[in-house]
């Protein structure tokens, strides 16, 4: 992402296009160089190949305080962020915020280029992130079904997750992302080297993300539906409550193996599934609607409008009232 140095709170970077001085860190060799500095916040080392094939990005943040960056990434058929270094949430358009942990990846497809990524903690992160021309991702559409959404053409329209959910950087991906970086790129034969093992590096996502999940443990059939209808219920009704105690009562499980079946069916404890069903729906009444942000409250369940504008500025990044001004 190509933070927006024009948003409030951004202006203050001074920014420069070669590395910080004493800098020691991984340099991608003939990549573009965007140095952003604060001394009350850090600095933003961000480097950037582009070829005719994929655009190729190093970043480094080295923060003092907690930030939240504002700022783009151009359209792209399909893009992969990989978290090499510490942990950090992000988020597009009328997606749920993503958060990837050190050694996780997710691809998604980018039709609208504003992006938010948040960094919790002070600390060093360290992220790459590809995204690809159509012409290399057409020629694996045919060999991999989670690639099919893109051939459809009302799909490029919107923003969504190829790969469901953030999905561990195994086989060889993260050494292979780390020898990418480091890779030289100062003769011809170089640089075909490493735009063919940029596309291995696709390649072994692809093989990863597509492969069918394993369960961790085996369930009666009967329960399993029993946490499916439960998910139904929730996201068919933001606007209700529902205690903990009922839930238990009514699927015939006591707490933990409730807890338990749902994220390994979902990923997420059935508080976390509500809630992002909550706020995924807000978002989507918000921006397609003329209803009015007390409107939309208690339409997912919230009585004082108040509460509900710190929920989703908790969950998206930033509040209700921003999305005509993020014009999405």
């Amino acid at each position: 992402m190509l933070p927006d140095f024009s948003k409030p709170g951004q202006q203050y970077f001074e920014r420069s296009d070669s590395l910080p001085a004493g800098y020691d860190g991984m340099i991608l060799q003939g990549a573009r160089v965007l140095t952003a500095h604060h001394e009350q916040t850090g600095t933003l080392i961000l480097q950037e190949l582009q070829t005719n094939d994929f655009v190729f990005k190093f970043n480094v943040y080295h923060l003092l305080r907690p930030l939240t960056l504002s700022g783009y990434w151009p359209p792209a058929l399909l893009s992969s962020f990989l978290a090499l270094k510490n942990s950090f949430r992000y988020a597009f358009k009328g997606l749920t915020p993503a958060t990837l942990k050190q050694g996780e990846f997710a691809l998604l497809h980018q039709h609208h280029p504003e992006a938010i990524l948040d960094f919790k903690q002070p600390g060093t992160y360290h992220s790459l992130e590809v995204c690809w021309q159509e012409k290399t991702v057409q020629e694996y559409m045919n060999l991999f079904t989670l690639l099919q959404p893109l051939g459809v053409e009302k799909n490029r329209r919107r923003n969504f997750f190829v790969t469901k959910h953030s999905t561990p950087a195994i086989n060889g991906i993260f050494r292979l992302a780390k020898d990418l970086i480091g890779f030289g790129n100062n003769s011809v034969a170089e640089r075909r080297l490493f735009e063919h093992k940029v596309e291995e590096y696709l390649l072994s996502m692809l093989i990863v993300a597509g492969q069918p999940a394993i369960p961790v443990k085996k369930y009666r059939s009967a329960e399993q539906e029993k946490i499916q209808e439960l998910a139904a219920r929730l996201r068919s009704h933001p606007e209700k409550k529902f205690p903990l105690e009922d839930l238990e009562r009514e699927t015939l499980m006591n707490e933990k193996k409730l807890s338990q079946l749902f994220e390994e069916l979902y990923g997420q404890s059935p508080f976390e599934y509500h809630m992002a069903a909550r706020m995924e729906i807000a978002h989507r009444l918000l921006e397609e609607t003329t209803l009015t942000i007390p409107q939309v409250a208690k339409k997912v369940g919230y009585a004082y409008s108040a509460n509900f504008t710190r929920k989703f500025m908790d969950f998206f990044g930033y509040p209700p009232s921003r999305l005509n001004q993020f014009r999405w």
